[in-house]
């Protein structure tokens, strides 16, 4: 599979994610997609027009294997994370008995949706071996419906794009799966299950040096009130020039 040319279609945090990875393991990648793909300063990332993903201000975090997974295959977008205000919890404080030098992964890595698109989308741009087309809609795949159906590439706004595999990273009402099917391929067998939770985000500015009380918690300050749940983390989306990023930095 080495030098292959291969299509992602979607530039969320799975695209970009999959362009990268793929780049830097020796492919040519086209990414396609329908929204502008400016990138700028990480303070002007959550103004970003991103209709297509509903939970795009949400607050996120990085379990524990998920920041280290970061660590190791985009050690250069952990980084900017990091220099652009992201928290990094270490939980070692907070566990009960003797530690190992394997304890050092424990650690959370708390941003905003926007961040993580942010540095995502500034090492993808910066990636050689992949064009970015922005403002491009993909109607269909490009194939054959012989004895084996074959995918060749996608149908566009701009004209078919050939490659030898498509990527499809447009997120779970994707019509990619019907578009399998047009070609006589198998339907996608789906499986989801409901965690039975909604749950809402509110942001609030932290007075400059002051930032989140320390406690038992695990990993920051939440209460059950008995009929809904609330947890309250750092999560910055860049230091301010008027002001110093409101987060602890963590020392290793």
């Amino acid at each position: 599979m080495r030098g292959r040319s291969i299509i992602v279609v979607g530039a969320g945090a799975a695209g970009l994610s999959a362009a990268l990875v793929l780049a830097r393991d020796g492919h040519r990648v086209v990414l396609l997609e329908r929204d502008d793909m400016v990138c700028g300063e990480p303070g002007a990332a959550p103004g970003w027009e991103r209709r297509g993903i509903p939970h795009f201000h949400q607050p996120h975090a990085f379990i524990p294997r998920g920041r280290k997974e970061m660590r190791i295959a985009f050690a250069d977008v952990f980084q900017a994370l990091l220099d652009a205000g992201a928290w990094d919890l270490d939980l070692r404080p907070k566990l009960r008995g003797p530690q190992t030098p394997d304890d050092e992964d424990l650690a959370y890595f708390a941003a905003r949706r926007p961040l993580i698109e942010w540095a995502l989308r500034r090492a993808v741009i910066a990636e050689p071996a992949v064009q970015i087309r922005a403002l491009v809609h993909v109607t269909g795949l490009i194939g054959s419906r012989a004895d084996r159906p074959r995918i060749g590439g996608v149908a566009t706004s701009e004209g078919p794009v050939e490659g030898d595999l498509v990527v499809d990273a447009m997120g779970r009402r994707s019509p990619m799966p019907g578009w399998v099917e047009e070609l006589g391929g198998r339907p996608w067998a789906v499986r989801s299950s409901d965690c039975g939770i909604i749950y809402y985000s509110r942001y609030y500015h932290a007075r400059d040096g002051v930032t989140l009380p320390d406690g038992p918690w695990l990993p920051t300050p939440r209460a059950d009130l008995g009929y809904g749940l609330f947890r309250a983390f750092q999560a910055t989306t860049a230091p301010s020039r008027r002001s110093s990023p409101s987060r602890r930095p963590i020392t290793r």
